[in-house]
């Protein structure tokens, strides 16, 4: 299979078995409205896909049977496990259920309603394979959040707000680096920074003008 229809394997998955929310009440939302499966999804779990088949995946607080399903049908068997955390103490003691587990990817979904997300953090990135990866969707506005999950953790932004309209097409992507690791991507991820603090203000700028308009 060459890279491009690799690549379409996700869009196709989803069109499929109708798990988009445009056709599906209970879809979800990553193909549309937001921009996650064509710019960002489709390389990088094709870049997975590629390196295991069947990896480990780590869901948490998350509540949408059509997202596991997603991830079912585009892996080989992969072993998911899913959990609620709101705090310190609940994300210690999943941890202790699953020592024996490394993930290749863990989700965090309902972001905000977790209690010291920067400290829960450092726990889930120790339950990181190599090279593997924790994303959190749906972050929007909360400067401060982000930037301590930045500099704490050299979090990756991506940022599709201006891709499309929606306050939310924005995700973060965080990985165990190594000291070296952290040197050589801090540029790029610095100038991500940036740009979602920019995007941030023009969201700003123009809610304030609807909002003094009407």
């Amino acid at each position: 299979m060459n890279k491009k229809l690799a690549e379409n394997k996700l869009k196709e998955i989803i069109l499929k078995n109708n798990l988009c929310i445009s056709n599906n009440p209970l879809g979800i939302d990553i193909q549309w409205p937001k921009s996650y499966a064509d710019l960002y999804y489709k390389k990088v779990l094709n870049k997975i896909y590629i390196n295991n088949k069947s990896p480990r995946i780590l869901e948490l607080n998350q509540d949408n049977k059509t997202k596991i399903k997603l991830w079912k049908t585009f892996f080989q068997n992969p072993k998911i496990i899913q959990a609620n955390i709101i705090s310190n103490i609940d994300i210690t003691k999943s941890i202790d259920d699953l020592n024996i587990y490394k993930f290749q990817i863990i989700f965090i979904d309902k972001y905000p309603y977790i209690k010291n997300l920067d400290s829960i953090l450092e726990i889930l990135k120790d339950k990181l394979k190599r090279k593997g990866l924790i994303i959190i969707e749906n972050v929007y506005f909360n400067i401060p959040l982000i930037t301590k999950l930045f500099f704490n953790h050299q979090a990756r932004i991506h940022d599709f707000r201006l891709n499309r309209f929606i306050i939310n097409n924005c995700l973060i992507e965080i990985q165990k680096l190594s000291f070296l690791e952290k040197i050589i991507y801090f540029p790029e991820n610095l100038l991500r920074y940036i740009y979602f603090l920019f995007v941030s203000l023009i969201y700003k700028i123009l809610i304030s003008l609807s909002t003094f308009l009407n």
